[in-house]
């Protein structure tokens, strides 16, 4: 199986029934081939970075998610991901920043602000929770998450 088409096909059959090891190595036989635009490799460092996530892999996440943002710097949720790929391998301090870019990048970004708080609330540090967990019920008042991990934090 040569063809790159071919090889992203098969690899999203084997992820759909859950063969994770097989799908990456399809995914990184696919990515070998020298002439795929920016935009293919984005997809795939993503696919990649998903599977291994999935597999436990979380150097093989950070690397791919870490090759996505120096062609493309602009989108929020790989930095969030970032952040939870970080918070995986107990690396807080990137964990923070990397959710606080995607934050940065996107304001209204729901998840990093609830994973921005939850990480605050994990790491003991009430002040910054409930301002992120605040921050979260401004946009969305319905969030029975955050409003439910607040009310443990204050009354």
């Amino acid at each position: 199986m040569n063809n790159t088409k071919d090889l992203i096909s098969e690899a999203k059959k084997l992820y759909e029934n859950k063969n994770f090891f097989k799908a990456k190595s399809y995914l990184l036989s696919a990515l070998k081939n020298l002439k795929l635009d920016n935009l293919s490799k984005l997809k795939l460092y993503i696919l990649i970075s998903d599977i291994s996530y999935k597999i436990n892999d979380f150097n093989d996440s950070e690397l791919y998610l870490l090759k996505y943002i120096k062609i493309d710097n602009s989108n929020s949720k790989v930095f969030n991901w970032l952040g939870n790929t970080y918070q995986k391998k107990r690396d807080f301090v990137n964990s923070e920043k990397f959710y606080t870019k995607a934050i940065d990048l996107d304001k209204n970004n729901q998840t990093a602000l609830v994973n921005l708080a939850i990480l605050y609330h994990n790491l003991g540090n009430k002040k910054k929770a409930v301002f992120f967990y605040k921050k979260v019920l401004d946009n969305n008042p319905n969030n029975i998450g955050a409003l439910y991990n607040l009310s443990n934090l204050e009354k």
